[in-house]
């Protein structure tokens, strides 16, 4: 996600932090297209195809991944989650906003790369 709280420069992206991931779907810079290592720039794909995006279920597999399913970054996780049906919070209204959509199924937990058509901008 873009570091919108220590960046300097305009261009920092980092791990999105747990108190800040639900309404990263807003802040979601793309898919690293390349190993990037911290402090240096990179390839990050903003927009189509891509073959092998990271992704699993939320909460031990509910609800599954499916295809044609939204896909967001929802925790502190570096790889994106389906979008869950409710929030199970009534107290705080979350952002949800999709950055992806699923070409392939995954019910893992686990992280897992498939297809997907991403669009964060």
């Amino acid at each position: 996600m873009w570091d919108y709280v220590t960046d300097i420069d305009g261009v920092g992206v980092t791990l999105a932090t747990a108190g800040r991931a639900k309404h990263a779907g807003f802040v979601a810079a793309g898919i690293a297209a390349e190993t990037i290592a911290a402090g240096s720039y990179g390839l990050i794909q903003v927009y189509g195809y891509h073959s092998a995006v990271r992704v699993r279920s939320i909460t031990a597999g509910t609800p599954a991944i499916a295809t044609g399913v939204s896909l967001s970054l929802l925790n502190a996780v570096f790889c994106l989650e389906g979008s869950p049906s409710s929030w199970a919070s009534t107290v705080k209204v979350y952002m949800d906003q999709p950055c992806a959509f699923a070409l392939a199924a995954n019910s893992a937990f686990t992280t897992a790369a498939i297809a997907a058509f991403i669009k964060p901008l």
